[in-house]
């Protein structure tokens, strides 16, 4: 460093524009020296809560051989400590290190390193001073990716070949859930860390953007000739996870759900199917109606969007007011009576209106409570089944707790608590299966008048937060002793940790004896 100082001193007595050059390099030797270790943790530090995402983001689908997006985001976060680092998750995305910004209120803040962990998918920043403690800030970074249909792991892209003109028609799409929105844009990928956002999506004008909100407005793009700029209207607080984008050329059909507060739906799809949406299109809003009827707790949303793509990764994915389904599990040709494939696409649908409710409105802190919202969206998913096809749901809960029995024989028993990510699908399923199975038992000991008094008073107190399984059994605790201080005398964490935490069931031998 001295041999630098020297010669700023002898340069600027003769040319003060070297000057100026030699003093960004100093800076920007300064800067790449700083060492910062990566980041190993499993989970992100809790010195910066983010609170509002302002998203602009263009999805180009023109050239078959050039798709691609590129975007920027304004996280708004406040500071829970002194810190100079941010860390936030970022998998397989390209980032403009070089554009990051950090705005304060009074100052902005100069970026003195970036560190990419890619076995945690996080960046830690390095800023020049602390952020203090209590303050806003606003964290700017630009990002952007190729898009292929072989690489579905955020958002990506898909086609459908046009009947008449044999044309490949592209359009995106995204699959957040679980830990897949670090690959399209840096967040704060992380289930408990719930904020607002703002999308604005940019496209060719012969398309159409879809997200969680409606399009509030359509605005030219200026810069870009047929593009458009479709501004969607800002989200209740929810997850990243949750987050929905897609730009397509669909035809929808139009229902709507006949409850206090209704809900509008699009069902939508390539023109070609649009006839086989037909039963998808009139079962999800009686399903989300009497889901509504038997909760009591008002959803934030007036629309609900239902897209039904060819090949997507899994069978359905929910997000706040959004919900991908596979094609092939949905798009349904007979009419008249119910059949299996047709009790199967309303198992589905009823799964994901359930959702609705148990992971979007109220969610989890962490990956290891997922048997909680899967096990209270699996109950009422059956519960929802049973209204429009008596019978059948109590057919589903019973197959449900048979095929966890079996599971639990076979494999030596899976507490619900596993580690994150489950060891397969098959022990997922189980996860599901069990967890729906426990919920129907809780209701069973306690009555249905306990039962729900605790979990609606539960939803009311946790929507667009974070649960888990101790405030949940918390909530029903006192319900069963608002319903009677005598007769009612359950100790529900109690009985349920030896169900949850423990893996099989109990046995029970009888022996007889005599006659």
């Amino acid at each position: 460093m001295p041999i630098w100082l020297s010669s700023i001193n002898e340069v600027y007595k003769k040319d003060i524009t070297l000057l100026r050059i030699l003093v960004i390099l100093i800076v920007f030797q300064v800067a790449s020296s700083v060492k910062v270790p990566l980041y190993n943790e499993s989970r992100l530090p809790t010195t910066i809560t983010p609170f509002h995402y302002d998203i602009r983001l263009i999805t180009y689908l023109d050239s078959p051989s050039n798709l691609r997006y590129h975007g920027s985001v304004n996280i708004s976060l406040h500071a829970q400590k002194y810190t100079n680092q941010l860390v936030l998750h970022v998998g397989n995305v390209f980032v403009e290190a070089q554009k990051i910004r950090l705005h304060g209120e009074a100052s902005d803040y100069q970026l003195m390193n970036v560190m990419f962990n890619k076995d945690r998918a996080n960046m830690v920043l390095t800023f020049d001073k602390s952020l203090r403690m209590g303050k806003s800030y606003i964290l700017t970074i630009a990002f952007g990716r190729s898009m292929s249909k072989e690489k579905k792991d955020g958002y990506f892209v898909l086609h459908y070949v046009n009947a008449r003109t044999s044309e490949k028609i592209w359009y995106s799409v995204s699959h957040f859930d679980r830990n897949l929105i670090r690959n399209t844009m840096p967040s704060f990928d992380e289930p408990a860390l719930r904020a607002t956002f703002n999308v604005t999506m940019g496209h060719h004008r012969r398309f159409q953007s879809y997200s969680n909100m409606n399009v509030r407005a359509v605005l030219p793009n200026h810069e870009l000739q047929d593009y458009v700029w479709s501004v969607h209207e800002v989200t209740p607080l929810m997850p990243t996870h949750l987050l929905a984008l897609s730009v397509n050329n669909f035809t929808c059909r139009f229902t709507q759900a006949a409850s206090a507060y209704p809900v509008r739906f699009r069902t939508c799809s390539k023109s070609a199917d649009v006839r086989e949406t037909s039963f998808a299109a009139e079962v999800a809003p009686q399903l989300l109606t009497f889901l509504d009827e038997l909760l009591q707790v008002r959803l934030p949303l007036d629309k609900i969007d239902q897209l039904v793509v060819d090949n997507f990764p899994s069978s359905a994915v929910e997000q706040l007011g959004l919900v991908v389904y596979r094609s092939k599990e949905i798009l349904k040709r007979e009419d008249g009576p119910m059949t299996r494939t047709k009790m199967q696409a309303l198992q589905l649908i009823a799964h994901e209106m359930a959702h609705m409710w148990f992971g979007n409105l109220m969610g989890i802190d962490w990956w290891s409570d997922l048997w909680l919202k899967e096990g209270l969206t699996g109950y009422f998913e059956a519960l929802a089944v049973d209204h429009l096809q008596p019978g059948m749901g109590r057919r589903l809960l019973l197959r449900h707790r048979e095929m966890a029995f079996m599971y639990e024989s076979q494999v030596a028993g899976m507490s619900l608590v596993p580690l994150f990510p489950p060891a397969s699908p098959e022990s997922e399923e189980h996860l599901y299966q069990k967890a729906a199975s426990l919920m129907g038992m809780v209701n069973g000991f306690l009555g249905n008048a306990t039962f729900y008094d605790g979990l609606q008073r539960h939803l009311w107190q946790n929507s667009f937060a974070s649960s888990s399984p101790d405030l949940f059994w918390r909530s029903l605790q006192l319900a069963s002793e608002r319903e009677s201080f005598e007769t009612k005398n359950w100790n529900v964490k109690g009985i349920m940790d030896t169900w949850i935490m423990q893996k099989g069931y109990p046995l029970v031998t009888v022996i007889r004896k005599g006659s």
